[in-house]
């Protein structure tokens, strides 16, 4: 099947994580929903002004991370915004024998580049996340009621650069050696030992893709894959930037379904795609927010 060229609007709900009396929360099970978290992450990012890229600076950024994190802040009800985090996650991982019944993370924003393996590419009109080409655009997010009307907040700005078709069934054959271990213990691992549970993200298919995200040392069309971000010297939480695209790609009503992606939808040339990018980064860099490019590799603990 041929490539397609599109821009996807990628719901993925969750709400924020809360962590147990020890201020710490243990890898997030299959029978609970995906969550959010708020995360201080020490990685590069972009600024509007200069337009270059800023090194290994630390951020706070949301981001789906399952496995585990310890609190190393929290903010006070009265001093939030609405939908600002309640508190601040510092992730880890442990390594484990049996990774049966754990939820495993996608996309995966820490590394050299992006990842997105898996969620929803096996669920009805999934087909078209199979085959996404290089320079399609997909942009999770979650829905959300503020202030009385439904709006759509962002997260995760994911820009195609090139993919690695696998068999989920045996997924290392293709896979190890060309993406971080971290991501294979967190997203590959359990999503492989987890295969024949059907939750809407992990379920059993012939073929997945991994996709690996553009980068600004390896953009596409002068695009890259991004996250809003704010400087953690700053000491403040942010909600998720509210955004609005036309209609055409793009609902504020959307909560459940990606949209964008059916097989028999029209290609999106370059120009569109470039310009439905340029708005979404106007619109994040509107909220105050830089655009944070890549996080370090969470550390593995005992």
């Amino acid at each position: 099947m041929p490539d397609i060229y599109r821009f996807v609007q990628f719901p993925h709900p969750g709400g924020e994580q809360k962590p147990g009396r020890d201020g710490t929360v243990d890898w997030n099970k299959l029978h609970n929903p995906h969550k959010r978290k708020f995360m201080r992450v020490q990685g590069d990012y972009r600024i509007f002004k200069d337009g270059e890229t800023h090194k290994n600076e630390k951020m706070d950024v949301w981001g789906e991370w399952e496995p585990e994190s310890r609190v190393i802040a929290e903010f006070e009800l009265e001093e939030q915004c609405s939908h600002a985090p309640r508190y601040l996650w510092e992730p880890y991982w442990v390594a484990r024998d049996s990774y049966w019944g754990l939820h495993n993370t996608d996309p995966f924003i820490f590394g050299d580049c992006f990842l997105y393996s898996n969620c929803r590419q096996t669920s009805q009109g999934g087909a078209g996340l199979r085959n996404l080409g290089k320079g399609s655009i997909m942009a999770f997010g979650s829905g959300k009621e503020i202030k009385g009307k439904r709006k759509w907040v962002l997260d995760t700005v994911f820009v195609v650069r090139d993919y690695i078709d696998y068999d989920p069934l045996n997924p290392l054959r293709k896979l190890e050696g060309k993406v971080p271990d971290c991501f294979l213990e967190v997203s590959i691992k359990p999503l492989r030992q987890n295969l024949r549970r059907n939750n809407g993200c992990i379920n059993e298919c012939s073929r997945l893709r991994l996709y690996r995200g553009a980068t600004p040392d390896f953009p596409v069309n002068g695009m890259f894959s991004f996250f809003p971000a704010r400087l953690a010297s700053k000491r403040s939480c942010f909600s998720r930037p509210a955004i609005c695209l036309e209609e055409t790609y793009f609902s504020p009503r959307n909560w459940q379904a990606p949209k964008g992606c059916a097989l028999g939808g029209p290609n999106l040339g370059e120009g569109t795609r470039r310009s439905l990018w340029n708005s979404l980064v106007k619109q994040v860099k509107n909220e105050g927010l830089i655009l944070g490019t890549s996080a370090q590799l969470p550390k593995c603990r005992s």
